[in-house]
């Protein structure tokens, strides 16, 4: 690719103290069968042999930025956004390994869908101590709007961004929401275009000891309550302080304040949800009353301050509106997800 000449891609790369797997992750897209891709690979101010490992590269299409500081993920991604030239802007962590065809499936896909903003896909976790195994995510735009309510949609280094999109709505990621900053920004572009995910697993997902994890930290506790008042609001369906810190436990796996009263408030809520969602097509209701109802399953499946038979909230989710008659068929009379 010639200087000056715009690439069909910009893979975005933060990397911080990453020398152990940077190489693995490097080599995953240089060796992509789509080849016109710029790779930038955003150093945020690591102590270790980060930097060298990266210039050991002469591949034109490396564009190598360094903070002079550690400036934490969203500074350093928003350089990532704001250098990326390309029409689709896809994510890659230093850690994970991207899947040879992935590009090329991925560009495809956005090609023949305009209508889409953003796109993840399945993953393959790996990593020392582990079996390797697929993880399926949520995959049409309606079980992605949905699931959204709830958590991210996405395995973050997965995605692949329409730029388009994100530069006519001025869309960055926000170091207000730090700790589910994705989930935000896949909030945002979800507002003006359809979300979803390839069903086919185009990236491998690293766990190891070194990675910056998604420990609920009282601060990320704090933006997820903050960030469900924003999505409530968005979606003009007032809740009360009490219904937020019971959806807000849901969402962060905290079942343990769930008991005989609050889960009657959770089905409330959820009931309510499905009257009050703006967007009322077939589609997007049948995904919403499944996502609320895997959500009422999971709580009542986890939570050990819940003394009454579980039959008896599921009834009760039936009638209120929220278990589709196929669901409540399921849970009640197969056994599923007990």
């Amino acid at each position: 690719m010639s200087k000056g000449t715009v690439p069909g891609v910009s893979v975005v790369m933060p990397a911080y103290n990453a020398e152990k797997y940077l190489r693995e992750a490097i080599d995953s897209i240089l060796a992509q069968t789509y080849t016109d891709f710029e790779l930038i690979i955003i150093n945020d101010g690591s102590t270790d042999s980060t930097k060298e490992v990266i210039h050991s590269y002469s591949d034109p299409r490396i564009i190598y930025i360094e903070n002079e500081r550690n400036s934490g993920i969203c500074i350093t991604l928003n350089k990532g956004l704001d250098a990326s030239r390309g029409r689709y802007i896809v994510r890659m962590d230093s850690d994970d390994i991207s899947v040879p065809e992935r590009l090329e499936v991925q560009v495809r896909y956005m090609d023949a869908n305009p209508d889409i903003g953003a796109s993840g896909s399945d993953i393959e976790i790996f990593g020392d101590g582990i079996e390797p195994y697929r993880f399926t995510q949520l995959h049409t735009s309606e079980e992605c709007s949905a699931g959204l309510l709830f958590n991210s949609c996405f395995a973050h280094p997965s995605v692949i961004i329409r730029k388009s999109v994100i530069d006519k709505y001025n869309l960055r990621y926000n170091d207000e929401f730090r700790g589910l900053e994705d989930y935000e920004l896949w909030w945002q572009i979800g507002k003006y275009s359809n979300l979803n995910n390839i069903s086919m697993p185009l990236l491998r997902y690293r766990f190891h000891k070194g990675q910056e994890t998604q420990n609920v930290t009282p601060r990320v506790r704090d933006a997820f309550m903050k960030f469900a008042q924003c999505r409530f609001r968005d979606l003009n369906i007032a809740v009360s302080d009490k219904e937020l810190r019971l959806w807000n436990a849901y969402s962060t796996g905290d079942y343990s304040c769930f008991d005989d009263n609050s889960i009657i408030d959770f089905i409330e809520l959820s009931a309510r949800i499905v009257d009050q969602y703006p967007c009322r097509t077939r589609s997007i209701l049948n995904a919403l009353r499944l996502t609320l109802s895997k959500g009422i399953t999971y709580t009542l499946n986890n939570s050990d301050n819940i003394k009454s038979g579980r039959k008896y909230y599921y009834f009760k989710s039936l009638v209120a509106g929220v278990f589709p008659l196929s669901w409540f068929a399921k849970v009640t009379y197969h056994n599923i997800l007990r």
